[in-house]
């Protein structure tokens, strides 16, 4: 099964690649380890008429790499592949987003950001308009476990509490996602 996380960076979606590999599933954020950036070759793949993921066929989830720009192409090319995608207030967003960009010296634009934002959610709304049976809108903040293993059919992880990686206020950390 091939899981492709749809959402923008700063959404949860590093926690969720923890949480992915607990399940048994290889993920890919961003960029292997030998710095190649996947939305690169996925881009090249496709311009060349070839199987999207040529190349990264060890991995079972990728994420971090604007995949709402690729919805339509991955359908086709994965019809039984899972598409993941949270979403995030603009302004707390903006907020993460700029705390890190920042000390990396990567800052842009307010609308860069802006248009960011609205063209994922504006292509994330059409997956939940269209009711696709393997879209799943993640709830980040709670019940994360319930959501993703129901989703992906995968065995609760009895006794493992759900991933953190840039915890935030917002986010109940005592909260162990008991299966009701």
């Amino acid at each position: 099964m091939k899981i492709f996380y749809l959402g923008l960076p700063r959404c949860g979606s590093t926690s969720l690649a923890k949480a992915l590999n607990i399940l048994g599933f290889k993920s890919l954020r961003y960029q292997t380890e030998d710095n190649v950036v996947f939305q690169d070759v996925l881009k090249e793949n496709i311009k060349n008429d070839d199987d999207p993921l040529k190349g990264f066929e060890e991995y079972d989830a990728f994420l971090e790499f604007r995949g709402y720009n690729y919805i339509h192409t991955l359908i086709k090319a994965y019809p039984d592949a899972k598409f993941i995608a949270s979403t995030r207030d603009y302004d707390s967003w903006l907020e993460s987003v700029k705390n890190h960009h920042r000390p990396r010296g990567l800052l842009e634009t307010d609308q860069y950001y802006a248009d960011l934002y609205e063209e994922a959610s504006e292509n994330i709304q059409l997956m939940i308009d269209a009711e696709y049976d393997n879209f799943l809108h993640f709830d980040y903040t709670k019940n994360r476990w319930n959501q993703l293993c129901a989703f992906l059919n995968k065995p609760f992880p009895v006794g493992v509490k759900y991933p953190h990686y840039r915890k935030s206020k917002k986010i109940d950390e005592t909260e162990y996602d008991i299966v009701i």
